[in-house]
């Protein structure tokens, strides 16, 4: 399961998605695309073989990747 929170600068609107993903993440990828993304925010365990994925996939979409700490991305 992937979850994303875009926002949408132009509208002031915050959108919020869950979905499945494959292996490959190619969901991800092609909502990165659709909405084109300039900077992608993530949470994850260094070294861990799904975060490495999710990067493969920012990078190949040219936009911006920042790893962020799990706990900026708490409930409070």
């Amino acid at each position: 399961m992937v979850g994303i929170a875009f926002a949408d600068t132009a509208l002031g609107v915050l959108h919020v998605s869950q979905f499945a993903d494959n292996e490959q993440f190619s969901n991800l990828e092609a909502m990165i695309v659709q909405v084109g993304a300039k900077e992608c925010l993530f949470a994850g365990a260094k070294g861990s073989p799904e975060l490495e994925r999710v990067g493969q996939v920012i990078e190949r979409s040219g936009v911006l990747q920042t790893v962020c700490k799990k706990s900026d991305f708490d409930t409070r």
